[in-house]
């Protein structure tokens, strides 16, 4: 079981904002269970304290003082802000609506108090029938009601309701407030007779009024964080323009200075900016008791992460003719727990997490990526064996990255025996290589440049995994930086050329690599020659000139069956030898599908066959089938061949020799 290759990171071209945090559990090669266990512990109380949105423990930084000294310091820093501002506004807010707001309260004062004792002498009155008894069914009522809000103490709903209820009334009075400034300026009569004389006179009247209009919008706009300072500046400029042709009007309309100058105006503004100011106090939001669970991975952090101790100190004196005294002090610290305890404390807390979160209809999921770098099959399997103990937890869902092989072992089920992942996974999905079509979409969203000629190769050449293909898409656009329009007709081939060639030479690399660990004579030494000659082919050749490079390809890429003799290469390295010309052979065939000009017509040619080798997609599946053998992969090449058109080259002598790279240069290329 594999997870999907290539991820946001991968694209040649990153768009748009990055995506969500990843939250998978790498695994490293040398990776104890011991440690993956507790990485796991330690992420899980980590992500739960985030998704819950409290900060999580500076771990780094244990000083209550230096915590308190840091938290005391932005606190000032940000109430000196406030206080520089917000004592200049506050004394011309009151010295503004000082007298409305005395008027107010003289006028609806006595009405208010007189109100607030009918409420009292109500409430005395039936408290004092239900003390002496007089009224039975209010007395049930009451305890009833008592019993009731006793046993909401522990509802976590009606907490966050109760805590809710001064804001709810807050809003609901900042509503009534701007309500009733509302009302009134519509209720006033003299400023509808105003307002309908300025309506009948002349159409430029109005602008002003529009210009207030666009200059609170601008004002509005230049606040917005989102946009542009070149945008904000343009707003502030038609929002001054637009107020201060607005304030002309006054001076110049008797109804428009009637309808500013109205002396219920002060009376609307104090009512709105109450209403405003209850506004932003129903923004505040109180402070939530912390969940037992966010306390418990808290507490989690602190023993996974820290050293902790403790002491206590008792201290006596007397102070008289000598002073005396007695003290004790003890400390416990704490060790790490073992791997037992580990599991069944995680196992307890995932339990918890996952019944909290499956109650809000959703799932806790924990990903290990890439288990099979801790090295071969049967070193994942033990790990997987060690680990499968945190496995199983209800409601918690685990995505176990591994190798094919390892996931082999589960699709056996069992035969010929049973082992940890038969026991261990609840089931396993391949993820397989992209098809043709897909590899089209992923390319359309992350190189929309390249054209359909372009991403065939690199899908010919990754054989349809995404990590691969993105990486081949990365390249090619890097090779098409800085070309014209004119010289379009000549990218895909010099594009192929360059790809394939480096390709090649990466290989033919590592083939050197592994063969120069096996024991050579003078007699076979002439086969690891030839890919010293390859590459010397490799570094001259260009894309103009290509006969001696098909040529020695042809040569290496031969089926050659070593004849027994003294030149016979060492039997280790006889598979090696085999891979290699099967990728040569394969590599040759795409240089000749991609590097000649008219691509697309050789493409309708091969089309016309109606060969199944035909499709593009099939050389996708010739690189796949090079990974598991050399002598499978050869039929699918041959066929591939036979649908392109393509000759078909003899198989060279066993006594000839790979032909010798030009020493001349390209005239058109210069090399």
């Amino acid at each position: 079981m594999r997870a999907p290759r290539g991820g946001q990171n991968d694209s040649p071209r990153q768009r748009g904002p990055p995506g969500r945090p990843d939250r998978r559990i790498r695994v490293p090669a040398a990776y104890t269970p011991y440690d993956l266990v507790l990485t796991t512990f330690v992420k899980v109380c980590e992500r739960y304290m985030q998704r819950e949105g409290y900060p999580l423990p500076q771990l780094t930084r244990l000083s209550g003082f230096v915590r308190t000294r840091q938290r005391l310091h932005r606190a000032l820093s940000s109430l000196g802000w406030r206080l520089l501002f917000g004592i200049p506004a506050a004394a011309l807010l009151i010295l503004g609506t000082a007298h409305a707001a005395r008027g107010q309260w003289d006028e609806y004062s006595n009405e208010g108090w007189i109100w607030a004792r009918g409420v009292r002498r109500w409430s005395t009155q039936h408290a004092e029938e239900i003390w002496q008894g007089h009224s039975i069914g209010a007395a049930i009522v009451v305890i009833l009601a008592g019993l009731w809000l006793w046993s909401l103490r522990t509802s976590n709903p009606w907490r966050r309701r109760l805590l809710s209820t001064p804001l709810y009334l807050a809003r609901a009075g900042a509503a009534f407030l701007i309500l009733i400034a509302l009302a009134s300026l519509i209720k006033d009569r003299e400023i509808r007779d105003h307002a309908w004389a300025l309506l009948n006179s002349e159409s430029w009247w109005l602008l002003p009024e529009f210009g207030l209009f666009f200059a609170s919008l601008g004002c509005f706009i230049q606040s917005g964080e989102a946009s542009t300072t070149l945008t904000r500046r343009l707003w502030t400029a038609g929002a001054s323009a637009a107020l201060t042709g607005a304030l002309v009007l006054p001076f110049r309309s008797a109804d428009v200075r009637a309808i500013v100058l109205d002396d219920g105006n002060l009376v609307r503004l104090t009512y709105g900016i109450a209403g405003a100011l209850l506004l932003k106090v129903s923004s505040l939001r109180t402070r939530r008791a912390e969940p037992a669970l966010v306390t418990r991975c808290r507490d989690h952090l602190y023993q996974l992460r820290t050293a902790q101790s403790t002491s206590a100190a008792l201290n006596l004196g007397i102070a008289q003719a000598a002073t005396f005294g007695t003290a004790h002090t003890s400390a416990v610290s704490s060790i790490p727990p073992n791997f037992p305890q580990l599991v069944d404390d995680l196992r307890t807390l995932l339990a918890g997490i996952a019944t909290r979160i499956h109650a809000e209809q959703q799932r806790t999921v924990i990903c290990l990526d890439e288990l099979d770098r801790l090295g071969s099959d049967q070193q994942a399997l033990a790990f997987l064996s060690e680990i499968k103990a945190i496995l199983g937890v209800p409601k918690v869902h685990y995505l176990i990255s591994v190798a094919e092989d390892v996931g082999a072992a589960f699709v056996r089920r069992g035969l010929p025996h049973r082992d940890a992942t038969d026991s261990s996974l609840d089931d396993v999905v391949h993820v397989q290589p992209s098809s043709l079509v897909e590899s089209i979409a992923i390319m359309e969203k992350r190189a929309d440049d390249l054209t359909e000629p372009y991403v065939l190769l690199a899908h010919a050449l990754s054989g349809g995994i995404p990590r691969d293909l993105i990486r081949y898409g990365r390249r090619m656009l890097e090779m098409l930086e800085g070309r014209t329009a004119e010289s379009r007709g000549l990218e895909l081939v010099e594009v192929s050329h360059r790809l394939i060639k480096e390709e090649l030479r990466d290989t033919i690399a590592g083939f050197r690599t592994l063969l120069a660990k096996q024991q050579w004579t003078a007699d076979n030494a002439d086969w690891l020659s030839r890919y010293r000659i390859l590459n010397e082919h490799l570094q001259h050749t260009c894309p103009h000139r290509t006969s001696e490079l098909v040529a020695a390809l042809q040569y290496v890429a031969a089926d050659i069956t070593p004849a027994p003799g003294p030149s016979e290469p060492p039997e280790s390295a006889r598979q090696l030898i085999i891979e290699a010309s099967a990728y040569i052979y394969f590599a040759l065939t795409l240089l000749q599908i991609f590097q000649p000009l008219g691509f697309d017509g050789r493409r309708k040619d091969a089309a016309f066959t109606r060969k199944p080798a035909a499709d593009p997609h099939v050389l996708a599946e010739v690189r796949l089938e090079l990974a598991v053998s050399p002598h499978s992969a050869r039929p699918m090449i041959n066929a591939v061949r036979e649908a392109w058109l393509l000759a078909s080259f003899p198989t060279p002598d066993p006594s000839d020799t790979i032909p010798p790279p030009r020493t001349d240069p390209c005239p058109l290329c210069r090399g």
